[in-house]
C-alpha cells in the first residue's frame, strides 16, 4: 500500500459461512487491511460496512443508534467497525 493516498475497503463474507468465517474475514480482515493502510502512511481508510450490524432498524437515521447484529454476517461486520476504529485510536 506504501504511495497510495486512500484504501476503500469493501471485502466480506456475503455468503453462508460460520460464525467463526464471518469473524475472521469480515473482523480481523479489516484490522489486517487497515493496519497495513496506516503502517504504510495511507491518509484516507474507507470501510463499507452493513446495515446488518444493527437489530432493530427503527431508529437508523442517528450513528448513535446502538448495534445488535441478529446473524453471523452482522456480527462480523460489527468486528470490523470495532477492529478498525482500534487501529485508527493506535496510528496517524
Amino acid at each position: 500500500m506504501t504511495g497510495y493516498d486512500a484504501v476503500t475497503h469493501l471485502a466480506a463474507l456475503v455468503r453462508q459461512g460460520s460464525r467463526a468465517a464471518h469473524l475472521a474475514t469480515s473482523g480481523e480482515g479489516t484490522r489486517t487491511v487497515a493496519s497495513a493502510a496506516a503502517a504504510a502512511g495511507v491518509q484516507r481508510f474507507v470501510h463499507v460496512s452493513s446495515m446488518a450490524v444493527y437489530r432493530d432498524f427503527v431508529d437508523l437515521r442517528r450513528e448513535s443508534a446502538p448495534p445488535g447484529p441478529a446473524n453471523a454476517y452482522g456480527l462480523g461486520k460489527l468486528l470490523g467497525e470495532q477492529m478498525l476504529q482500534a487501529v485508527a485510536a493506535a496510528s496517524d
